[in-house]
C-alpha cells in the first residue's frame, strides 16, 4: 500500500472542505485528517497502487471551499425562500380553515352521530341471536336454494 501524507493549509482551506473533499476519496482510499497548527494534515493509504491521490484531492478540495463559500454567501436570501415558503404554507391552511364549516356544525354533527351509536347500541342488548330477520345464520344447505337443486355456480 502506497501511503501519501498532504499538508493543507487551514488559512485557505477551511477543515469542513478538508473533511468534504476526503470523503470523496475514501472509497479507494483509508483516509487520516490530523490537525497541525497552521494546517491540516492529511495522510492516505492507498487501497490499489497508482492512485493519482495528491491532484486529485486538491482539486476536490477548491470544488468543497468554493462550494461552501457560495453556500455562506447565499445563506440569508435561502433562509428568506424558506421562510416566505412555510408562511405562505401556514397562511393557506388558515384560510382553507376559516372557510371550512364552523365548529357549531361540527358539535351538532358529533352529537347526531352519539345518539346514532347509542340507539344501534341499544338494540343490539335488547336483541337475541335468535332473532335473524336475513337467516345469516341459517346454513346454506338449509337455504330454499339447496331445496331446488340450484348450486351456486350453475345457470339456468
Amino acid at each position: 500500500m502506497k501511503i501519501t501524507s498532504i499538508e493543507v493549509d487551514t488559512d485557505i482551506y477551511p477543515m469542513a472542505a478538508v473533511q468534504a473533499a476526503a470523503y470523496i476519496f475514501i472509497q479507494d482510499n483509508f483516509i487520516r485528517i490530523e490537525k497541525g497548527k497552521k494546517s491540516n494534515i492529511v495522510i492516505v493509504k492507498a487501497k490499489s497502487s497508482g492512485s493519482h491521490f495528491e491532484d486529485g484531492f486538491f482539486n476536490e478540495l477548491l470544488h468543497q471551499t468554493l462550494r461552501l463559500r457560495i453556500s455562506e454567501n447565499s445563506r440569508a436570501i435561502r433562509d428568506r425562500i424558506v421562510i416566505q415558503a412555510l408562511s405562505s404554507a401556514s397562511q393557506n391552511a388558515a384560510k382553507k380553515e376559516s372557510q371550512s364549516k364552523p365548529a357549531s356544525e361540527d358539535l351538532e354533527a358529533d352529537v347526531v352521530l352519539e345518539q346514532e351509536i347509542e340507539k344501534l347500541l341499544k338494540e343490539a342488548e335488547e336483541g337475541s341471536y335468535k332473532t335473524d330477520p336475513l337467516k345469516i345464520s341459517v346454513p346454506w344447505e338449509e337455504t330454499d336454494n339447496s331445496k331446488s337443486g340450484n348450486d351456486v355456480g350453475d345457470s339456468k
